[in-house]
């Protein structure tokens, strides 16, 4: 008996459901037309654009229980020709909801709109006009069905949306948003409530870019002032990537402009949670990493930007890291006890109102602390306050933030402090005797940097530049830039065979004062062991020696006591771009002495200096002594093609081409010269100039 009973309740359910399916399918086809006409009649009347698709439909299935009008492949185009785009709406498929009830009481009440997998180009043209600002004006319609707009859910899936406002350098891209907002969209005052999930997001102001390819997932409630355009954002939860923050305030358009006061929070997050926001490239660095620490973090925009630029808002942002740790999972010492406390504001959006203040940025590592504090105001005339003390062993901070895939190693000490204002802009030039743009102003300072056992190999070298030390030690007492001085002392490199010592002292820039020593030794084959030489090939030996004391101050006619030795054999040079032009059996033996630093006992003897170019021989050799009685002794002797040397050595805007043949024999002086006497002078010459 029961089993008959739940047989017959069974056919009974089924029948209705079969029955209410045919219900839902044949009733809307009553109506088909009537609807049809009017979402035809509605997109005439009320949109300044064309609108085209391919099919207009009814259904109740494709998102049910809602009866929809649907259509599909729609454009809506705006054809003005300041719009980069004509396309403001491209879709696969556009729908809207239509109450079912009411179409029995004879009316039509649009409740729900649906768009999917659409591509949405909006743009704003220099002058603030919008590619999207296609509705018309309303005006009294000579229909008589009655239509209602009573918009209550907004459903949009896998829609991509570009934003471009060229009136004030605002761009957004959207890739793949899905959305659902549901609020009484028909009244003038309303609470929108939206889930949002976007697979990427893009955002820059004035070409720089914010956020990359980010995903956002978000709760917000919006509340929307119809009337005076205007947006309040409350109880708003963000996230971008694995970043969580808070977002309120409001935003307003108004004539000419905007205006705002946003504020985005993000309390008690964690810095891994912060480093998710790393642009794509990092993102393989970054899951390699064991990151932990706290940060509270905001950004601050409030006031009215003009598209006049008569008004622009004031721009904020705060950041506090606390006890954060980085370290790379394969070692056992992190950078840990980071804390940073950093301030920026602008003004106006002008760099040369901004304020930047980073109270603290310090970390340990190994026991050893890094401690820096910076100040500036301004961009242009940027008045700077910094200190910064810092102990590292390069390796270990090398290891711990897995930077890079090269040997690095060294005890690295910094110790800094300058205060002033640092200004670029036209002045007078002592060394250019000419008006240019200088360094009119630089902060005071005191630099002390040592390294120590310094060693670096590239990844892809077999060998490596080691023993690596110098001390460095810079000051600038006051504003003025040719008054640094500074030194460098116990500098020393090598790698294989080959080496670089001494000493150099700089008392003054300008006079230049120089007190210095310096000797290396170089086999210039083996460069490219240590160092990537990736367009040129190198041969020879190279033996440098130079002593340098005193002042250069060619308007006094002061030079520094010197001696300096070069001596290059059997070098050979050739660039990968100009494989058939080599330069090869470079031989240099110069000697450059000034005992007293005065040029009247400067001397310079080339012994010789020869090459050969593309199979064209050159030699010269000679002596110049005595920079203002000149006295000279010189051969030259060979071809030059000119054209293959500046391919080689290029002369920015000039192309050169031509053949020199020289065998010269000058010696004489410039006092003989002056004085006529022609006996004193030797000159033997045969030389041609080719196709110049």
């Amino acid at each position: 008996m029961i089993k008959k009973f739940l047989k017959r309740t069974a056919i009974f359910i089924a029948s209705l459901v079969l029955l209410l399916v045919l219900v839902l399918t044949i009733i809307p086809y009553f109506f088909k037309d009537e609807i049809t006409d009017k979402i035809e009649s509605i997109a005439n009347e009320n949109l300044n654009a064309e609108v085209r698709f391919d099919e207009i439909g009814l259904s109740v299935f494709k998102h049910f229980p809602a009866l929809i009008v649907y259509a599909k492949n729609v454009n809506i185009v705006n054809k003005k020709a300041q719009f980069a785009s004509s396309n403001v709406v491209k879709a696969e498929a556009a729908a809207v909801g239509v109450n079912f009830y009411s179409l029995l009481k004879g009316k039509i009440v649009l409740d729900a709109v649906y768009l999917d997998d659409a591509n949405l180009n909006l743009e704003i043209d220099p002058k603030g006009n919008a590619n999207f600002n296609i509705v018309k004006p309303s005006k009294p319609s000579a229909d008589t069905t009655q239509t209602e707009f009573k918009i209550k859910k907004v459903v949009i899936n896998k829609t991509n949306v570009s934003y471009n406002d060229k009136s004030t350098l605002l761009k957004f891209k959207v890739q793949e948003l899905n959305y659902k907002g549901t609020g009484d969209l028909s009244a003038d005052f309303f609470d929108l409530n939206s889930n949002v999930k976007i697979k990427s997001f893009d955002f820059s102001v004035a070409g720089v870019d914010y956020v990359r390819s980010k995903p956002i997932n978000a709760e917000i409630v919006t509340y929307i002032d119809t009337k005076a355009l205007k947006f309040k954002f409350e109880r708003n939860s963000i996230r971008i990537k694995n970043f969580p923050f808070s977002f309120n305030g409001h935003f307003a358009f108004i004539k000419g402009g905007y205006d705002f006061d946003l504020r985005m929070h993000s309390k008690n997050s964690t810095l891994e949670e912060m480093l998710s926001l790393v642009p794509p490239a990092y993102d393989e660095w970054r899951e390699q990493m064991i990151i932990t620490g706290n940060i509270n973090f905001g950004i601050f925009a409030r006031g009215k930007y003009m598209q006049d630029q008569s008004e622009k808002p004031v721009v904020s942002a705060d950041l506090q890291i606390n006890s954060g740790t980085i370290a790379y999972k394969k070692i056992k010492e992190p950078v840990k006890d980071i804390n940073i406390s950093a301030k920026a504001l602008i003004r106006d959006l002008d760099i040369n109102k901004l304020k930047f203040d980073l109270d603290n940025l310090s970390f340990n590592l190994d026991k050893k602390k890094t401690v820096i504090n910076f100040h500036s105001e301004g961009f242009k005339k940027l008045k700077i306050k910094t200190a910064i003390k810092a102990d590292l062993d390069a390796a270990k901070f090398k290891e711990a933030l897995n930077l890079n895939e090269n040997d690095i190693r060294g005890d690295v000490a910094v110790d800094l402090k300058a205060d002033g204002i640092f200004l670029r802009d036209l002045g007078f030039s002592p060394r250019l005797n000419k008006v240019d743009t200088i360094i009119k102003s630089i902060p005071k300072f005191q630099l002390n940097l040592s390294l120590k056992n310094g060693y670096l190999k590239n990844a892809n070298k077999n060998e490596a530049v080691k023993n690596v030390n110098l001390n460095l030690s810079l000051t600038a007492k006051d504003s003025i830039i040719r008054n640094i001085s500074g030194k460098v002392t116990n500098l020393n490199a090598e790698a294989l065979d080959n080496f670089v010592r001494g000493r150099f002292e700089l008392h003054k820039l300008y006079p230049f004062t120089v007190d210095t020593e310096l000797e290396s030794k170089i086999n210039l084959a083996t460069i490219h062991k240590f160092y990537p030489l990736d367009s040129l090939e190198v041969k020879g030996n190279l033996n440098l020696k130079v002593s340098m004391h005193g002042i250069l101050n060619r308007k006094q006619k002061k030079y520094p006591s010197s001696k300096a030795i070069v001596n290059i054999k059997n070098g050979y040079l050739k660039s990968l771009k100009f494989p058939n032009i080599p330069i090869e059996n470079i031989n240099v033996s110069a000697a450059i002495t000034s005992n007293n630093g005065t040029g009247e006992d400067l001397n310079v003897k080339l012994q010789p200096a020869e090459f050969v170019l593309a199979g064209s021989p050159l030699k010269v050799q000679g002596e110049v002594s005595n920079l203002y009685d000149l006295v000279y002794n010189i051969k030259t002797q060979g071809t030059l093609d000119v054209g293959k040397l500046t391919q080689i050595f290029p002369i920015k805007d000039v192309t050169v081409s031509g053949i020199i043949q020289t065998n010269l024999m000058a010696k004489g002086s410039k006092k003989d010269l002056d004085a006529k006497n022609y006996d004193n002078i030797k000159m033997a010459e045969n030389s041609k100039l080719k196709t110049l």
